[in-house]
């Protein structure tokens, strides 16, 4: 990201007239009660930000002081979460109206259709619903598009009661492998529910081309 994040942490980028995470809290339906957001790099700043907002929805900021995987993070608020609640990444973009589709499920994930990428999970379905997680190697048709996890989730509070899964040779604890083993093990069905927008944001391009859709 460059110069981008010399200053301020990603998700105060700029995108057009507001940040990363401005336009996030904004894309959050009515039906959200509430919002927990996990801080980390230039917590201040964060803090800040979202509190000159002067937000309608009550906002809580958790600090994670080892940046230890998307697993670890979430479980520093499985003590203040309701029983239904969905985790979002801080830094994408998301459509209001497929927040709002995956707040009615039980269990779900967003997914887009991605080329495969080494190391990636290739999220498999029937019907909409998961039927295995493969990681992707090398004998994957690099023209086939698979179901890509978009680090946006529905989750009841029992996948607090899964054993985080490491990953990085156990220098994390990742998120999707955490729910995929609990899917798993439980045999709770799991909706992949495809998503109509997920933007990424890693570049000063990504950063032009976003801008665009607003």
């Amino acid at each position: 990201m460059g110069d981008l994040v010399k200053d301020v942490p990603k998700p105060l980028i700029k995108v057009g007239d507001k940040t990363l995470l401005q336009r996030k809290l904004e894309a959050l339906p009515i039906s959200v009660e509430k919002v927990f957001i996990i801080v980390s790099h230039m917590k201040e700043k964060i803090i800040e930000h979202v509190n000159s907002l002067n937000y309608s929805k009550p906002i809580f900021f958790v600090e994670q002081k080892e940046t230890l995987g998307t697993a670890h993070a979430l479980w520093h608020v499985k003590d203040q979460v309701g029983e239904h609640f969905i985790s979002m990444m801080g830094d994408d973009l998301y459509a209001t109206k497929d927040i709002e589709f995956m707040s009615g499920l039980e269990w779900g994930t967003g997914v887009v259709p991605y080329p495969p990428k080494i190391g990636e999970l290739s999220l498999e379905e029937e019907n909409n619903y998961l039927t295995q997680a493969v990681t992707i190697d090398e004998n994957f048709n690099p023209q086939t598009l698979v179901n890509r996890d978009s680090g946006m989730y529905k989750f009841k509070k029992d996948i607090f009661k899964q054993e985080m899964v490491a990953i990085k040779n156990g220098k994390e604890y990742g998120l999707p492998h955490t729910l995929m083993k609990f899917t798993k093990d439980s045999g709770i069905p799991l909706y992949l529910h495809k998503l109509s927008m997920w933007e990424i944001i890693n570049s000063p391009e990504d950063v032009e081309r976003v801008k665009k859709l607003f």
